[in-house]
């Protein structure tokens, strides 16, 4: 199968080209190609190296011909973006729409699915199949894991380098959490250097910082929690959460959004108040404890979140792709 996928901004941190990549390591036995709407940086070429990668702002037939795809599935693209015949001899194929996010106007597609089901119900869309997205094994490039050999509890936290992803009241949130946990570790990885020296204060200067990098997904395998709080901005899934649990990091984040159908009770923690966050590092401070939820987080991950169990889900909603397009054309 010749699959083609375009996604609207070409950088694999963060966003849904993470996605996009994760469907070419999902899907081997295909012949991939990637259509960035603006220009891939260098690291996202890298990441797609074994993709035939476009540039192109709109998706238009003369593209679809020349790229002879069998599929195509588009990540989070809008109509406006999308203009071709269904009807033109020569790039008539099934179109999968993958929702990320919830907008007006999504482009016509064979099949929409969306990637958590409080992304369907925010979309008003209750019926539509949800695809969770299957994420890689976080890897040291010598493929061995830094496993955690600290005595102390380290606490990361990584994100985009955007201060939407960094709101100024996160600093005394993370003081009240280290005045009360001295002697763990926070490491953070994609802070804006503008806000260093601030979380460095409010840590108790016990604060690493590290560049926000498609590598730097390798500290998960040293930290024995994740925690994300941002009651700012709701993610529709997480990414980052369902990475650290594959290599038993244990995630701490807010009670909302797609966050709910990734964390069950025995393995991470679901927190509504800053009192909930404090609760549960306390509960994990026990090493056993910690122990059991880490070993809980790998399991369900696997099961859920790894490139095999995406695969399953991936192949499921191309069938129905192919089976809506072909009633269509036989009308």
């Amino acid at each position: 199968m010749r699959l083609i996928q375009v996604c609207n901004v070409g950088n694999v941190v963060g966003g849904t080209a993470a996605c996009a990549w994760s469907v070419t390591r999902a899907l081997p036995d295909a012949e991939h190609t990637v259509v960035f709407r603006s220009a891939p940086t260098a690291e996202t070429k890298a990441a797609f190296a074994d993709c035939h990668i476009e540039v192109a702002s709109k998706i238009e037939p003369g593209l679809l011909k020349k790229l002879s795809g069998d599929f195509l599935m588009l990540h989070n693209v809008s109509s406006q973006h999308v203009f071709w015949d269904r009807d033109l001899s020569g790039v008539r194929m099934p179109v999968l729409q993958y929702a990320h996010s919830a907008f007006q106007g999504h482009a016509h597609s064979d099949l929409m699915v969306a990637c958590s089901q409080f992304l369907a119900q925010k979309m008003g869309r209750r019926e539509l199949q949800v695809v969770y997205q299957g994420v890689p094994v976080p890897e040291e490039k010598s493929g061995k894991r830094e496993w955690r050999s600290s005595e102390e509890l380290i606490v990361g936290r990584i994100c985009t380098p955007c201060r939407q992803k960094w709101p100024g009241w996160l600093v005394p949130f993370y003081q009240r959490m280290a005045e009360r946990f001295p002697k763990f570790r926070w490491e953070f990885v994609g802070c804006p250097e503008s806000m260093q020296a601030e979380f460095s204060r409010a840590c108790h200067q016990q604060a690493v910082f590290y560049e926000a990098s498609w590598g730097a997904r390798k500290y998960l395998n040293r930290w024995h929690l994740l925690l994300y709080h941002n009651r700012d901005i709701t993610e529709t899934f997480g990414r980052t959460v369902a990475e650290a649990m594959l290599v038993g990091c244990v995630p701490v984040v807010d009670d909302a959004g797609g966050f709910c159908e990734q964390i069950g009770s025995r393995n991470g923690f679901l927190c509504e108040q800053p009192d909930d966050f404090l609760d549960a590092l306390k509960v994990v401070a026990n090493r056993d404890e910690w122990g059991r939820r880490s070993k809980g987080c790998q399991d369900s991950a696997e099961a859920c979140f790894s490139h095999r169990a995406f695969r399953k889900r991936l192949l499921r909603a191309c069938l129905l792709a192919v089976e809506n397009f072909v009633c269509t054309v036989c009308g």
